[in-house]
């Protein structure tokens, strides 16, 4: 099995639809790995990995973190040890940046040449696995606070994302938004997720 899931949020609903998707039982490593995109509010940090780990466990997984703060090779190799990896949700540049300057972006990619893996990421986690994270700059989030010097994402996908996307309110957006984008351009709601199994 080697599935990548795409979200924008972990909502209630959402997550009764794809948990068993984000942590089948048909994998035998039931090693799974969280990301956060900035933990750099322990508290926050915290609490919602305690929800995750909590998640993991109904389908049997023991889910450990990762920091991707420092290049230490006893967190590649948690990585690439596991089956499972979840990117969550936060400020897409510096998430980007983290998985470049510490070289997590070249673990990401050995990992997904593995013989099974689920790679799920949930908003910015989506955005950073396209092959641009442009729309987290648009009008949509304005979101390079660092100015972040390139847009370019990982390409683990072929498209690009808008999570959260709301309609009507961001179809004129979007309509723009795609005239100007090289790449096809996928939208995301709330309660929607993106599933590709290869």
């Amino acid at each position: 099995m080697k599935r990548i899931i795409l979200f924008s949020k972990p909502t209630e609903k959402l997550i009764s639809d794809i948990g068993e998707k984000m942590f089948p039982k048909e994998l035998e490593n039931k090693t799974a790995v969280y990301m956060a995109a900035d933990n750099s509010n322990k508290e926050k940090f915290e609490k919602y990995f305690k929800e995750w780990k909590k998640l993991a466990s109904q389908y049997s997984y023991n889910l450990i973190a990762v920091d991707n703060s420092v290049d230490s090779p006893a967190e590649h190799k948690k990585i690439l040890d596991s089956s499972v990896l979840l990117i969550s949700g936060g400020p897409t540049f510096i998430l980007l940046s983290r998985l470049r300057q510490n070289h997590f972006d070249n673990t990401i990619l050995e990992f997904i040449k593995k013989s099974s893996f689920v790679l799920s990421g949930f908003s910015a986690g989506a955005i950073v696995l396209t092959p641009s994270v442009r729309i987290a700059d648009s009008d949509f989030f304005q979101e390079n606070t660092i100015n972040y010097p390139t847009y370019d994402g990982l390409r683990i996908v072929d498209f690009e994302v808008l999570p959260h996307f709301k309609s009507p309110d961001w179809d004129i957006g979007i309509n723009k938004y795609r005239e100007n984008s090289s790449n096809e351009v996928k939208t995301i709601t709330d309660d929607e997720y993106i599933l590709i199994d290869k």
